[in-house]
């Protein structure tokens, strides 16, 4: 037996995980996220009401395991982006610190939102490791697999528009 692997018995038997996250409640979480650490706020919108992908958009992605395992990806446009870095940085969106520090502010933003859901589905013994948080250039493919997946969700931000995709992996064992 490895440390990792009676951690792992201990933990099911001490917390099982018995919550589950629906869409509803994931919209909510995030929601909330969004509105307290960015200032931005948003409502979720139908998927069919999605303007077509536009040139110029991120996807940030960040992997977890533990209780659950999986990861989490946030799709916006660049412009979005680095509205949400000026009111996480508390600045005016035309300094150029909203630009040059987007990626940490959406890093961020990530981050958080993914630990508010752990927590929200495992509750707050668990202990997760999370990924260092990833964007990559937001393409066509991208934008389309995130908008046809039955788990993601669309929310309506500023005007913008802000893909979310909670993917959890099946328990083995």
């Amino acid at each position: 037996f490895t440390p990792e692997i009676i951690q792992n018995v201990l933990n099911e038997v001490l917390w099982p995980c018995t919550h589950v996250l629906d869409k509803d409640a994931l919209g909510k979480v995030f929601i909330q996220v969004l509105e307290r650490l960015a200032f931005t706020f948003a409502e979720v919108m139908p998927k069919d009401k999605l303007p077509p992908f536009e040139e110029g958009g991120r996807l940030l992605a960040i992997d977890f395991k533990g209780r659950v395992s999986g990861n989490l990806e946030l799709a916006m446009s660049d412009d979005l982006g680095r509205l949400i870095a000026a009111n996480i940085l508390g600045i005016e969106l035309e300094d150029n610190a909203a630009a040059t520090q987007s990626d940490d502010s959406l890093k961020e933003l990530i981050n958080v939102t993914c630990g508010q859901m752990l927590t929200a589905i495992a509750g707050e013994q668990p202990v997760f490791d999370m990924s260092t948080p990833s964007i990559t250039a937001l393409t066509p493919a991208l934008w389309t697999s995130l908008k046809d997946d039955a788990d993601s969700l669309a929310f309506s931000a500023e005007e913008h528009v802000i893909l979310l995709r909670l993917k959890l992996e099946e328990r083995r064992g």
